[in-house]
């Protein structure tokens, strides 16, 4: 499921790399065969190794040992490949990247975004779950935001609600989405003390 979800970082290290779109695919795809054929998961130590930094370092290592074979091949030729969401990767790429961030940046931005979209991903389910999703779309844009006046204001009156009933939702809301993302997180370290560092890389990577 991690591996599903966190692709799209990968993707767009090879890309900024200098790889093409059809190679940074080929090369994503192959690389999780790779890891999930060979067990590669079960040589991460507890205590050692956070999967952000485990994926990236098992990726380049991935992709100078395809370079020193010389396996030139043909897009696909002789490659497994994973049943990833990989259709809309390039738009997505053109969207997210910048052009003064490093490769290894643009994996740590994208890698970020991916988890908070995780997080909104579950927060909606949540939402959904108790027949609150209305709520959840008129104030999903305003947990990550600044609060505006007038937004909250014109929130209220589409919910039926009171301006202040609506500033409380939001802030339950958005506490909610907090508790989420260190959720996530600590779905990818091994402890604690690895679990606050890698919070702050994260929001870091956004700034």
């Amino acid at each position: 499921s991690l591996c599903r979800d966190y692709w799209f970082p990968l993707y767009a290290y090879l890309r900024r790399r200098g790889h093409s779109k059809d190679q940074a695919e080929d090369y994503t795809q192959a690389f999780f065969v790779h890891l999930l054929e060979k067990h590669g998961l079960e040589r991460v130590q507890p205590g050692e190794h956070r999967f952000r930094s485990f994926l990236l370092a098992s990726l380049k290592h991935f992709v100078l040992d395809d370079w020193r074979r010389a396996r030139a091949q043909k897009r696909g030729g002789g490659r497994k490949a994973m049943c990833l969401e990989t259709k809309d990767a390039e738009q997505r790429y053109c969207l997210e990247r910048s052009e003064d961030l490093s490769a290894e940046r643009l994996f740590d931005r994208s890698w970020a975004l991916t988890v908070i979209r995780r997080s909104l991903e579950q927060l909606r389910r949540e939402y959904t779950d108790t027949g609150k999703v209305e709520l959840f779309e008129r104030l999903k844009g305003r947990i990550t935001q600044d609060e505006d006046a007038d937004s909250y204001r014109a929130a209220a009156a589409a919910l039926g609600m009171s301006e202040n009933a609506v500033r409380v939702a939001a802030h339950r809301m958005r506490l909610r989405l907090r508790a989420l993302i260190r959720m996530e997180v600590a779905e990818t370290v091994a402890s604690r003390g690895q679990l606050e560092d890698e919070i702050g890389a994260l929001f870091a990577a956004l700034g």
